[in-house]
């Protein structure tokens, strides 16, 4: 007995060193680097159930331009599975005028996504992809002016601390050498948490939206 269970033993560490072996010879992974310029909205919808959720922002308000930039992880299959994760930093919000009055929100995140998707290559360096996937984002900060005047949002508890949505990223990317590849994509974002912290005594929805133009650059590490 004792020796049947040492061969099963014996055989499970040769079965798992050789898929470990698989798996490293079937991927191509590496650090990548990413600058973004996106376009900022908000979906609103108000107690009377007017607005709704609007994929690319109410009509009512106006989208602000912002900046963003993603440190991450991508690893790409033989099976040209992509999966990636990131980490990074960007703005959002929006401006809306009101009664003569401007009003203008901006937040800033830190922003944490992970994602998988599909490439089809071009040829020898040139590929096609689409990733999708959620994101979890942490408000830093966040305020409201009106008419020059500032107020501190996330002090007052008036914005969720926390974010959360899909991101979906269609792009292209190209192989420079043995150790780089550069890409390009084209970023949407759809909120699925509801920004209003008192949301449930006004009956008011906000969700942050944007698209948003990505460079970027990986680092192959094996």
């Amino acid at each position: 007995m004792k020796n049947i269970f040492l061969q099963k033993k014996k055989l499970l560490i040769m079965v798992t060193l050789f898929l470990m072996g698989s798996v490293a010879q079937a991927q191509l992974s590496g650090i990548s680097i990413e600058a973004s310029q996106q376009f900022s909205n908000f979906s609103y919808q108000n107690s009377d159930g007017l607005g709704g959720k609007s994929f690319l922002g109410s009509d009512e308000y106006t989208g602000i331009y912002a900046g963003g930039y993603n440190l991450g992880y991508r690893m790409t299959t033989l099976d040209n599975i992509v999966i990636r994760a990131s980490i990074g930093m960007r703005r959002a919000g929006a401006s809306l005028v009101f009664e003569d009055i401007v009003n203008t929100w901006s937040f800033q995140y830190a922003d944490f996504r992970a994602a998988a998707g599909y490439e089809y290559g071009l040829g020898d360096k040139l590929g096609i992809y689409l990733t999708a996937g959620p994101y979890a984002a942490y408000l830093l900060r966040a305020s409201q002016t009106r008419n020059d005047v500032d107020y501190n949002l996330k002090e007052n508890g008036e914005i969720n601390t926390w974010d959360f949505g899909i991101v979906a990223s269609p792009g292209v990317k190209y192989q420079v050498s043995d150790f780089i590849d550069v890409y390009a994509e084209a970023d949407y974002l759809f909120g699925l948490k509801n920004l209003e912290t008192n949301a449930a005594d006004t009956g008011q929805e906000s969700y942050n939206v944007g698209l948003a133009i990505s460079l970027g650059v990986v680092f192959i590490i094996e």
